[in-house]
C-alpha cells in the first residue's frame, strides 16, 4: 500500500466510546443554548418591568 492509498481510505469506525461522547457534547451544546435563553428571556423582562416602573 502506498501513502496516497492511505489517504484514500475509509475512515475508521467510531467506538462506542466516542459515540456516546459526541452525544453527551451534543446534549451539552443544547443545554447551554437553553440556559443562554432563559437567562436572556428573564434579563429582558427585568428590563422591561424596570423601565416601566414595576421594580420589585
Amino acid at each position: 500500500m502506498t501513502k496516497r492509498d492511505d489517504l484514500l481510505s475509509a475512515p475508521k469506525a467510531l467506538t462506542e466510546s466516542q459515540v456516546i461522547r459526541a452525544r453527551q457534547q451534543s446534549r451539552a451544546r443544547v443545554m447551554a443554548v437553553l440556559l443562554f435563553a432563559f437567562v436572556a428571556l428573564v434579563f429582558a423582562i427585568s428590563l422591561v418591568k424596570i423601565s416601566q416602573g414595576h421594580a420589585p
